[in-house]
């Protein structure tokens, strides 16, 4: 952080990511708003089993994300299960199937499981499928940045989009800005939105 005001003393720095202590611009996705989005989605869907895979807490973002799924979960009342967010990992189709294969071994299974990212949420898919459930009627599927991903699975994916392209706007506008000496705010936050498709459903009623 002091190497970094060091250079920003000198040099205007624009930054991507969250790095707090520091004199830098920030233009940032808005992490805890991603997960506000999935989060009462899934609830008002009548979910309350709802698991949480991949990612490091050591990322700023996935840090984010997981600390605020608690903080919903306790605003909802909703008991928070360790095992269903200790699911740690990488952000790959790997780290979705086989974390998926531990819930799939709990007693008591989630009904909806959220993916740090598309390819960890297909690997959430195919191993849910594999093992004999359906998507959604079973347990529903999250991902998160609207790739590609989301329309070659089935059912296609229910996905968190980043608006990248209103945050490369608001990342040259900010350039363009310093370059002017105009002021800005040090923190620019970008807003997400979530795109539904057919992964996810009302929570299946039991008989």
């Amino acid at each position: 952080v002091d190497k970094v005001n060091q250079v920003c003393n000198s040099i205007p720095v624009i930054l991507t990511g969250k790095l707090d202590g520091t004199s830098c611009y920030q233009v940032r996705i808005d992490a805890i708003k991603t997960m506000d989005l999935v989060m009462e989605h899934l609830i008002t869907l009548g979910h309350r089993d709802i698991a949480l895979i991949g990612g490091l807490d050591t990322v700023a973002s996935s840090y984010e994300k997981r600390k605020r799924y608690k903080q919903i979960l306790a605003k909802y009342q909703i008991p928070c299960r360790p095992e269903y967010y200790e699911n740690f990992g990488g952000y790959d189709y790997e780290t979705g199937y086989s974390q998926t294969e531990k819930l799939l071994a709990l007693d008591h299974l989630p009904t909806a499981v959220i993916g740090i990212n598309d390819s960890a949420a297909a690997g959430v898919m195919n191993c849910i499928q594999e093992h004999g459930l359906q998507i959604p009627e079973d347990i529903s599927v999250v991902g998160y940045d609207n790739t590609l991903i989301c329309n070659v699975v089935t059912p296609k994916l229910t996905s968190i989009d980043y608006n990248y392209d209103h945050f490369a706007e608001k990342l040259i506008a900010t350039v363009d800005g310093v370059y002017d000496s105009a002021p800005l705010p040090p923190l620019q936050l970008i807003e997400p939105s979530l795109i539904l498709r057919g992964s996810t459903g009302p929570v299946k009623k039991q008989s």
